[in-house]
């Protein structure tokens, strides 16, 4: 999409806006107040007290709301106010006879009770005074039930080297980074498909791939709330954790606005040699006078120039006008291994946004339709070259945010808004099955490109994605203690995988008595197409991806909220997903798998009711949540007989829709899944948590729709099953959380998970006809969790703050496999019709579990900043005020492996990896607020103490890998990845460590 539309679609989203009008936030991303206040003299509770939220905080300013929210006390002095929107506030208690008091910067979370105590004196006159209060540090929520973490805006502001939500989401207790290159993560060893990712109450989440959209301005996260365990029962089609992000509104008051650029100048992502100039190992090889005779390296087969030119068919052909001479060859091989330019420019990313009063409201005539309505408009967009060229050499990532709020009366609230990003990029492999998903930014792994691709920079095929969103939110407050909301939402992804440019075969450079073409430039498919050594692809052989799919979800959600008691709270409602999936994509080349292309309507209902219990010495949140799912699929029936013969003609599978093939209708499916959540307070700093529940999520579409087959036998290769059950995970945590002096949080968990019907692959093969086998999905796999987890964190200090946090985890699942050496080649268990071709039991997989524990991994925050008027002043301005650093350490033990080339009995996880460590480094200034605008300079430093660690993708094959396993010394065993002193091959020297430390400078602007 060119800037011309996307401009279009911004003034589009206006103008459904307009259609709409004549909404702080929705159901789950608002927080409750509530309280008592008392006499200051008797103790005694005061009924009627006027409980107000006068002002948030922005900052260190605090600004006038634009709805009144509050509450009276009862008969016993008690309050509550429901539907508060996450953020910091001043809450007043007036009443006649008693000064007022005023408690500011009081802290309100998604999800979250925050209790304000009032003591109020007596006043002989009512002269206006007031006693203002700062509100009491909330170190250990008490109504908490799961581990939960809220992170503010001013966590992300601070973290060091962080331009992506995932960045953030890393250092978190439970989160892994299972892919930090691609920004994918594991919650507590459940991979990220297994997490909800809401915005505003509306899901980001691509149920094709059933994996989150997490590219958010950060510019607009007012707060993101992270459970890892139990959720509660609002929250489904997921098993790991839930991401909640709630974003800032304008105010119809004031405008503010905020730019975020950061600046990383050229550099190369890689220790070591260029990877493309003169100096490489390939030059100084096969180019010069010693090239023009055998190597003395024996292992490269190169004869030299002056006897390879001999093969040549130009020079046997009896035409002397176009022989090759050595020099000719020498030349040649300069042409086609020529430099590349890379890591010249820079990185960069920003980030803007502005809100306020929409102008609409100063316009005569109709503006006074529009006074209670504000606009939050963001924009943002990444630029990251990639440590190598391919056949893009930058990933561009941007995004943008608009939403309208209006207030149509002080009951009703409306939201209107929209999302929408682009992508470009490259995908990383050729996989016949998830490849819009493997697309790269940032860092690579070495891994990601081989070796021998390393000339052939068109290798990889191009990936274009467009995501947007678009919803609205209506709520209804119906009393004090009641209100209601609708929530509609559609998100819609486009792809586009193809190859890049096609080579060019116009005649470009003459050498000798030949022409030549721009190769190995530009993408060409042709079967061992090397170097003259033999040793470097100039061209790319076998399959390459195309895809044109596309998918659209649409969400319709009601929800209900009744504060019925004051110590008691429901929740009630429902979600109904309904799904357009177009799978349109597979290979250009016929000698692989054949494409495949559907188009189906799957959906989705659930209800769910909850309520929530808070006592004084106990909080109870007890719910039930109600799954349906209709994968709304005629299968191919491989359940009566999966050895049928019409598996095996592809031209009956292309006659698929005249019911040739026998059709099954998949099967509906309704669990119900039990959940609570108890806190048990031991005191006013200290508490006991408790949770348990089912939880249930619908497979992934490959497995549920995708079936393929072979081009070139034309049998069925990989028939899915529909009728795959949904997954399903049985967890509980027991928790113990500790407010220590008023400062320290120390928080630790335990917990189970029980992760059933998970699917694994079979394989189906007939023994009346071979040629007739496939492979296919059924539930047979399960996996057990158990880990452990410590936080410390010190939230508050003048001059420093600081976190801690320790994780442990072990995994225990089966060899799915068969044990036969030979039927392990099959990647699944294997089941025949004919036992004596293959012995059942010899087909299935292992009933033995297998064990893995997660390496020692501790990571920890330490920031350290100075207040305001630290220091000398001069002409009015602090230089050594209002500096931060902030430190971000990581440690990881080295993963074990077994390495038993001589196959001696009992040789077990004989060899480990060194340790990892990594410290990040963040460095800000800021300065007086210039009028209204306040500036910070910051410099994010990576790697900062410049840790290499060995690649083991830079070793040039198994060969290679096992010559350095030799090498290590058998107190070095223990040891894997030291790489002092040792001789490595200098080919591939560039790809051998990875991410040297790097300097991001950045400014902040915000008003």
């Amino acid at each position: 999409m060119n800037r011309k539309s996307y401009f279009h679609l911004l003034l589009n989203a206006a103008i459904i806006f307009s259609l709409f009008i004549g909404t702080d936030a929705w159901c789950g991303i608002t927080g409750k107040i509530r309280g008592r206040a008392v006499d200051a003299g008797t103790e005694s509770g005061l009924p009627g007290v006027n409980i107000m939220i006068t002002e948030v905080w922005k900052g260190d300013t605090p600004v006038k709301i634009d709805r009144q929210l509050g509450a009276a006390t009862d008969i016993s002095g008690d309050y509550f106010i429901i539907d508060v929107p996450p953020g910091i506030y001043s809450v007043a208690a007036r009443m006649m006879g008693y000064s007022a008091v005023i408690h500011t910067r009081v802290k309100v979370n998604i999800d979250l009770s925050t209790i304000v105590n009032f003591r109020l004196s007596e006043s002989v006159l009512d002269l206006g005074g007031e006693v203002v209060v700062v509100a009491d540090r909330d170190i250990v929520k008490m109504n908490v039930t799961t581990s939960q973490i809220a992170i503010s805006e001013n966590i992300l502001t601070a973290t060091p080297a962080n331009n992506r939500l995932e960045n953030i989401l890393f250092v978190q207790p439970g989160f892994d980074a299972s892919d930090p290159v691609e920004g994918k993560f594991t919650i507590r060893g459940g991979s990220q498909i297994q997490t909800t990712f809401m915005v505003d109450g509306m899901p980001t989440f691509d149920e094709k791939l059933n994996e989150p959209y997490m590219n958010i301005n950060q510019s607009a996260i007012k707060e993101i709330q992270t459970i890892t365990g139990g959720f509660d029962a609002e929250y489904g089609n997921a098993r790991s954790g839930v991401i909640n992000i709630v974003t800032k509104e304008g105010v119809s008051s004031r405008y503010s606005g905020s730019i975020n650029y950061r600046y990383m100048p050229p550099q190369k992502k890689h220790f070591g040699p260029d990877a493309y100039g003169e100096d490489t190992w390939e030059w100084k090889t096969f180019t010069g006078p010693l090239s023009y005779y055998p190597l003395a390296d024996s292992t490269l087969k190169f004869p030299g120039w002056i006897e390879l030119v001999e093969e040549y068919k130009e020079n046997n052909d009896g035409d002397p006008d176009n022989d090759i001479f050595p020099e000719d060859a020498e030349e040649l091989f300069k042409w086609r291994h020529r430099p590349i330019e890379y890591a010249n420019r820079p990185d960069q990313d920003m980030d803007v946004s502005l809100s306020g009063p929409l102008p609409l409201r100063y316009v005569p005539g109709i503006g006074k339709y529009f006074e209670n309505t504000s606009f939050f408009a963001a924009y943002k967009f990444e630029d990251m070259m990639f440590v190598y060229p391919f056949t893009r050499d930058h990933y561009w990532d941007e995004n943008s945010i608009l939403k309208f709020t209006t207030r149509l009366s002080p009951d009703m609230k409306l939201t209107v808004q929209g999302m929408y990003g682009e992508l470009s990029s490259v995908v990383r492999t050729h996989s016949f099955d998830k490849a819009e998903r493997d697309f790269m930014h940032g860092i690579l792994t070495s891994v990601a490109l081989g070796e021998s691709e390393k000339y052939d920079t068109y290798y990889l095929p191009t990936i274009d994605r467009w995501r947007s969103t678009m919803g609205f939110n209506f709520k209804h407050t119906l009393s004090p203690k009641l209100f209601y909301e609708i929530i509609f939402n559609r998100m819609y992804t486009k792809y586009w995988v193809d190859n890049g440019r096609e080579r060019d075969f116009s005649p470009v450079v003459r050498i000798g008595n030949n022409w030549y073409n721009e190769s190995p430039r530009g993408y060409y498919n042709v079967n061992d197409d090397k170097d003259q050594p033999g040793i470097y692809n100039l061209s790319t052989d076998g399959g390459r991806n195309y895809d044109r799919s596309h998918s659209e979800t649409v969400t319709l959600k009601g929800n209900l909220e009744w504060q019925y008691f004051k110590f008691s709270g429901m929740k009630a409602g429902f979600e109904f997903v309904y799904n357009d999936f177009l799978e349109k994509r597979g290979y250009k080349n016929t000698k692989w798998r054949d494409n495949r292309e559907y188009r189906i309507f799957p959906k989705r209902f659930s209800g769910y009711i909850q309520n929530l219990f808070e006592f004084e010495g106990l909080i109870a949140n007890i719910g039930m949540r109600l799954d349906y799912f209709d994968p709304a699929f005629m299968a191919i029936d491989t359940y009566t007989n999966p050895f049928a013969l019409y598996l095996e003609q592809h031209e009956i599978y292309l006659r698929y829709n005249d019911n040739i093939i026998p059709k099954v209708e998949t099967e509906k499916q309704l669990r119900l899944a039990p959940r609570i959540g108890v806190s048990h307070p031991l005191s006013e700093s200290t508490k006991l948590f408790f949770n348990y529940g089912h939880f249930y999520q619908v497979p992934e579409s490959e497995k549920l729709y995708t079936t393929t087959w072979d081009i070139v036998s034309e049998f069925a290769d990989y028939i899915s099953n529909p009728n795959t059950e949904m997954l399903k995970t049985v967890q509980m945590e027991v928790g113990f959380a500790q407010n220590l002096f008023n400062q320290i949080e120390i928080y630790c968990a335990g917990y189970y998970k029980d992760m059933r019907n998970e699917p694994s692959t079979v394989y189906y093969v007939n023994a009346d006809n071979i040629n007739i086998h496939f492979t296919t999905w059924r539930n047979n796999a399960y996996e057990d969790i158990r880990g452990f987890e410590l936080r410390l964190q010190k939230h508050y200090g003048d001059w420093f703050t600081g976190w801690f946090t320790y994780d442990y985890r072990q995994a225990v699942k089966p060899d799915m496999l068969p044990l036969d050496p030979y039927l392990r080649e099959a990647g699944a268990e294997v089941i025949t019709n004919d036992p004596n071709l293959i012995d059942p039991e010899e087909g299935l997989g292992s009933p033995f579990p297998n064990v893995s524990s997660t390496p020692t991994k501790f990571r920890a925050g330490l920031d350290f900043h100075t207040p305001p008027e630290t220091g000398p002043q001069w002409t009015g301005f602090h230089p050594l005020g209002s500096l931060m650093f902030n430190f971000f350490y990581t440690f990881q033990e080295g993963g074990e492996f077994t390495w038993n080339p001589e196959r001696k009995p009992g040789v077990y996880n004989n060899m480990k990896w060194i340790a990892y460590q990594n410290v990040d480094l963040r460095f800000s200034k800021l300065f007086p607020k210039l009028g209204p605008v306040t500036t910070e300079f910051y410099m994010d430093v990576t790697n900062l103490m410049n840790f290499r660690y060995l690649q083991t993708g830079s070793f040039l094959g198994p060969k290679d890998w096992e010559n350095y396993l030799y090498s290590l010394t058998p107190e070095e065993h223990r040891q894997v990845g030291v790489w002092e002193n040792k001789d490595f091959p200098e080919r591939g020297a560039h790809r051998r460590f990875l991410n040297p430390r790097r300097y991001y400078f950045g400014l902040r602007l915000y008003f």
